[in-house]
Parts: structure tokens; sequence; C-alpha cells
């Protein structure tokens, strides 16, 4: 008897906007898009001399995406893998790898310091708080060093709405996936908040030892001191765990009996990102700002690849391999920019 998948999906959303005329006469003008990432600063398409698309708010909200996969896949030339429960490899105009060919940014900064291994790292976004992604295919190591050498992938988040804002989501389906998600602020004087929140959680699967549960709690706050300068702080902590079940033969996955050989393995890790901006505008044709960051990341695993089982030593016992990847570093950035 085969199995009935179904997946329920219920998103709502609520704008308190000021009051206005019955009839709104402004017209709409769609504008060239804007990308950052190319540059490190805001600049026009035709201005950007590298291969760079961008992901916009539209393409985000239509998507409804499980995982950030979803979105990134829209992106012609790149291939992000799912290896189950967010886990991935990257393919950015080369074969798929989980080598240390692309560089993950947020906002601008890196999600991992350099040297740190950055595969999967992406299992520590939440996608209910991107306003864009820009995908650069290509190295742009002189700006960014030596591990954008393929690609750079830069999440940028959503800004405080003028107008109070919430919206919220609930998603489920018959095989033990449930998500719940929530965001909202609003802008009261020189001061604009945006929070967003996402549980994920997966239990008693398709697959045996499938389960994962995911936590990410965003926050921005953003200060604006006066038209031409501002104060942002961004803050994201996030737990994610998951069990990492293993291979199964031939004859198992042609019996559909999809029976996991181990039951200890798994990844979890336990993300905590903030930042404070000072922006300033000069001119039109300059302006400044400098970054203070802090994060601390715990990644650890007891991967199924990892096991060790010997026919002679000891036949009836496997053991695992456990490592960690923590960091924690802290830095600031100031560069200045001007156009002539």
């Amino acid at each position: 008897m085969k199995k009935l998948y179904f997946t329920l999906l219920i998103i709502g959303q609520c704008v308190l906007a000021q009051n206005k005329t019955a009839q709104d006469t402004t017209k709409s003008q769609e504008l060239e898009n804007v990308y950052i990432t190319a540059n490190r600063t805001a600049t026009l398409r035709k201005e950007t001399p590298v291969a760079i698309s961008k992901l916009t708010a539209k393409t985000i909200n239509e998507a409804k995406a499980t995982a950030i996969y979803e979105i990134i896949n829209k992106t012609p030339g790149v291939l992000m893998v799912n290896l189950g429960n967010e886990q991935h490899m990257m393919s950015i105009r080369q074969p798929m790898t989980t080598n240390a060919y692309y560089l993950y940014l947020e906002d601008g900064l890196p999600i991992r310091p350099m040297g740190i291994f950055n595969h999967n790292a992406l299992l520590e976004i939440n996608q209910y708080n991107l306003q864009s992604i820009e995908v650069v295919k290509g190295p742009v190591s002189s700006l960014y060093g030596p591990e954008a050498v393929g690609g750079t992938i830069n999440l940028i988040s959503i800004k405080p709405p003028v107008n109070p804002e919430f919206k919220f989501g609930v998603q489920a389906d018959n095989y033990g996936y449930r998500r719940f998600q929530a965001a909202g602020g609003a802008t009261v004087g020189k001061v604009g908040f945006h929070i967003a929140g996402i549980s994920s959680l997966q239990e008693n699967g398709w697959m045996t030892y499938s389960d994962y549960n995911k936590d990410n709690l965003n926050a921005r706050i953003d200060y604006n001191i006066s038209p031409s300068t501002r104060l942002i702080s961004n803050t994201m902590y996030g737990k994610y765990y998951s069990d990492m079940s293993g291979s199964v033969n031939e004859d198992a996955f042609y019996n559909r009996t999809y029976k996991s050989t181990s039951n200890f393995t798994y990844r979890k890790s336990d993300a905590l990102r903030t930042r404070l901006t000072l922006e300033h505008d000069w001119n039109s044709n300059s302006s400044s700002y400098i970054t203070a960051y802090f994060r601390d990341n715990k990644l650890g695993q007891n991967p199924s690849y990892g096991i060790k089982w010997s026919p002679t030593v000891n036949p009836t016992t496997a053991k695992g391999e456990v490592n960690s990847n923590n960091f924690k570093s802290y830095g600031a950035i100031a560069p200045a920019y001007s156009k002539i």
C-alpha cells in the first residue's frame, strides 16, 4: 500500500498602516536592482563587472521554502545539494563538493572566520529573516579573502518596516515534519526593529534515525541618529541537532526498507553572532561604516562516515569518531567608500 503524502502550509500576515486615501494615484516604478556583495557597497548591476545574481524578497516569499537550498537553487549556475535535514554540498559553476571553495556571508560579514571549515554553515540560517540573497559566481578573493575562490553567497536580513507588521506560518506533513515561524517589526520615531523566529522539528520520518530539530531567532534594531547617520544592531542565535542516518545497501533500497545501520551518529550546532554597525553618509558619493562583531560557534558531530568496524577484533561492536569545530572570534571592520 502506497503512503499518502501531504503538506499543510498556513501563512498569515497582518500589516497596520497609516490612513490612506480611498484611491492611491501614486504610480509604481520598478527600479534597477542594487548589489552589495561584489563591491562591499551598494552598486547598480550595470556598474558591477562580475557574474552576480540576486534573489529578491518577492522570490523568497513566493518560494515558501522549507530550507534555504530551495531558495538558492533558483539561481542559474548554482546547485545547493540537500544532504538531509538542511545539511548540504555546494556547486557554483563547478562539480559538487564539501570543500571550502565558497564563502558564506551574513549581511556582508563571513559566517565563519577564515581558516574555519565552512561546510554546512548555511544550516544555521533562518530563511524567514531574509530580505534578499546575492550570489557571486566566481572569485571575489580581492575583497573577501581566499575562501571566496569559487563564489560567494551573501544573505541579507530584513530591515525594520516603516509601519507595524506581523506575519506567521505553520507547515506540517504526514512524515512527522513540523515548522512554526513568526516575524514582526515596526519603526517608532528614530528606532526601528525586526524580530524573526523559526522552529523546525522532524520526528519518525520515512527513514529511520533521521530526526532533527532547529530553532533560530534573529533580532535587528536600527537607530537613526540623523538622516545621514545610523546605528544598527543585529543578533542571531540558533540551535540545531540532527541524527545522521547511515547508508543502505542495494537490496534494502529497492525493497524500500530504509533502516539505518547506525543509531548513535549526529551533527549539532550552537551558534551566536552579534554585530553593531555605525554608518555615515558624507555626501551622495561617499560613505563610511565601522562594524564591531562577536561570533561564538560550536559545531560537533559523530558522522556516519566515521564509524569504524572490524570483522576480526570485535565484530559485534562499532565505534564512532566524535569531532568538534568550535571557535570564538571578535573584530572590527572599518572601510570607506567614495564614488567619482
